[in-house]
C-alpha cells in the first residue's frame, strides 16, 4: 500500500470538548466492553494485583468495571479535567474509583505504588514514550506488570475508518508500532515484554450505525479535522463504505495488547 509520509505530529485532541460527548459515541453497550474487559484483565493479570492504576482513564469506562470485579480500590488517572469529571459522576457508594488528575510523562505517584498499570488506547497520545515507560517503571513495585491496549499499524490501515480521508495518515503518525513501544520497554528495565492480538467476536455494524458514529465523530482523529474538511471527505468515506461492503456489516476492530513486567 503506498503511504504518504507525515513528518509532523497531529495536534493534540482536545478532551475537555470530547467528553461532553464521548460516552455517548465509543463503543456498542456492555457487552461489548466487557468483551474487552476479559482481555485487559487476562494480559494485564489483574485478578492477582491489589493495587491497580488505570492511566488515562477517560471518562471511567473500564476503570468502574476493573474496580467492581476486583473489589479493591482502583486509582484512575486522565490530564482532562471534563473526562474526570464525568468518571466522578459514575462513583457511587459501591465503586471505590480514586480519581487524579495527571500527565502519563509525569505520573503524580511515589514510587514503587502499583502492582499494575493499565493504558487502554492511550499510547498514541504520548509524545515522549520513552519518558512515559520510564515513569511506568518507577512506580509500579518489583513484579508488577504494565498493559498497553493498542493497534499496530496494520491493523490502522486495515480497518474501515481509514477509508476516511486524512484519518490513515494521521493515526499512522499518532500510533506508535507495537515493536517500537516494546523496544522502548525493553529499555526502560522491563522484562517478559510480548504481546497478542485479540479480537471482540460477534460485534459487527450496519452501515448507518457506522455513519451515526462517524457524524458523533467517535474516535479523537475526526475532531482534530475543521467541520468544512470532515464534511468534504464524509462523502468519500461513504463511497468507499458503500464500494467495500455494500449493504452487508462492517466489522468492529482488532487491538494488540502490549504487556511488559518489571524484574521481582
Amino acid at each position: 500500500m503506498h503511504r504518504h509520509r507525515v513528518t509532523v505530529r497531529p495536534a493534540r485532541s482536545d478532551y475537555d470538548s470530547i467528553s461532553e460527548y464521548y460516552d455517548d459515541v465509543r463503543g456498542f453497550g456492555p457487552d461489548y466492553f466487557k468483551g474487552w474487559l476479559d482481555h485487559i484483565f487476562r494480559h494485564g493479570d489483574l485478578e492477582s494485583r491489589k493495587r491497580v492504576l488505570d492511566v488515562g482513564c477517560g471518562t471511567g469506562r473500564y476503570s468502574t468495571h476493573i474496580q467492581r470485579r476486583l473489589g479493591r480500590p482502583v486509582v484512575g488517572m486522565d490530564l482532562s479535567a471534563g473526562m474526570l469529571a464525568k468518571a466522578s459522576a459514575k462513583v457511587d457508594g459501591g465503586t471505590d474509583l480514586r480519581l487524579v488528575r495527571g500527565d502519563a510523562q509525569q505520573l503524580p505517584f511515589h514510587d514503587a505504588s502499583f502492582d499494575a498499570a493499565i493504558l487502554v488506547l492511550v499510547v498514541h497520545h504520548i509524545e515522549d514514550l520513552p519518558g512515559m515507560t520510564g515513569e511506568l517503571r518507577r512506580v509500579l513495585a518489583p513484579g508488577g506488570r504494565v498493559m498497553f491496549m493498542t493497534r499496530d499499524h496494520d491493523e490502522i490501515e486495515a480497518s474501515y475508518i481509514a477509508m476516511f480521508p486524512g484519518v490513515l495518515e494521521i493515526d499512522l503518525a499518532r500510533f506508535p508500532k507495537v515493536s517500537r513501544l516494546e523496544e522502548v520497554l525493553e529499555e526502560a528495565g522491563f522484562t517478559g515484554v510480548g504481546h497478542f492480538r485479540e479480537a471482540n467476536p460477534g460485534f459487527t455494524m450496519t452501515r448507518e450505525e457506522v455513519l451515526a458514529k462517524v457524524d458523533g465523530r467517535f474516535i479523537s482523529t475526526l475532531a482534530l479535522m475543521s467541520d468544512g474538511e470532515f464534511t468534504a471527505a464524509r462523502e468519500v468515506f461513504l463511497r468507499r463504505l458503500e464500494e467495500r461492503c455494500g449493504d452487508g456489516p462492517v466489522s468492529t476492530a482488532t487491538f494488540t495488547f502490549v504487556f511488559a513486567d518489571v524484574p521481582g
